[in-house]
């Protein structure tokens, strides 16, 4: 005989989050090149003031750290710096590995530095900017952040705020576009990610169907456009006979149970 043929279910399934429906899934849809892009002549241009306070070491690791995080993001992080001085010069240390920030020993400020990353508001991580695409490239490359050039503020006068156009950052800027576009064909840029798609029917032969009847799988109290009647009969189903089916609750194990207690 035969195999018996296998009939055509609609599945309703899990609802999905829609890429780049929060400041999380959204981050990775960016590719900003231009860093890359821009004129050496015009490279240091178009940087506006800045300010940074380094924090102290003490206050980088263990619970201490996790205090000071948790005041950094309810003050809101910023490229320009925010309300804690901390932001592009910030996460460019911790991606080079320049600044160490641990809650537990083997913790990598290089991670925690991708973290805080995509804590910057969406206004800033969603638009195309020198700043943002260098710690982009930065996040995607860990090998070539660790060989970033470092920071060094040689000022006389070490203050929070670095105006536009001072030296300490056009020299650390000038040297970042160097080693980025000696290794610009090397560089890795971040995929964009593809949601898995379900399917929205599946087949099943008429003993399965039997047993997941069984188990009380099928959702008949929901509201369902019409669909076909799996089984062929000419009378149309009642709305609790539409065959909406549960997934979590067709393990194989309770099927094949459920199978054997069938007829054929």
């Amino acid at each position: 005989a035969g195999a018996a043929p296998a009939l055509p279910i609609r599945v309703r399934p899990p609802p999905q989050p829609e890429a780049g429906s929060t400041p999380a899934t959204a981050f990775d849809l960016v590719v900003d090149r231009s860093c890359l892009l821009a004129e050496k002549s015009s490279w240091a241009s178009g940087f506006g003031t800045i300010s940074y306070s380094r924090p102290e070491h003490d206050v980088l690791e263990s619970t201490a750290a996790v205090g000071e995080m948790k005041k950094w993001l309810s003050h809101g992080l910023e490229l320009s710096g925010g309300k804690d001085s901390l932001g592009f010069l910030f996460l460019y240390e911790l991606l080079t590995g320049s600044l160490s920030l641990r809650v537990l020993p083997a913790d990598s400020a290089f991670i925690w530095g991708c973290a805080l990353l995509r804590m910057l508001p969406p206004a800033e991580t969603q638009a195309e900017g020198k700043l943002m695409s260098i710690l982009r490239v930065l996040s995607a490359n860990p090998a070539l952040a660790a060989s970033m050039p470092r920071f060094e503020d040689n000022r006389k006068f070490k203050i929070s705020t670095i105006f536009k156009g001072q030296d300490v950052l056009k020299d650390l800027l000038s040297q970042v576009r160097g080693a980025l576009s000696t290794k610009a064909n090397m560089l890795t840029w971040p995929d964009v990610p593809v949601l898995h798609q379900p399917p929205d029917a599946v087949r099943l032969s008429a003993q399965t169907l039997n047993a997941v009847r069984r188990l009380g799988a099928v959702d008949g109290a929901a509201a369902a456009p019409t669909v076909a009647n799996p089984l062929d009969d000419p009378v149309p189903p009642s709305p609790a006979e539409r065959l909406w089916l549960s997934p979590a609750a067709l393990t194989s194990e309770r099927l094949a149970d459920a199978a054997a207690r069938s007829p054929p």
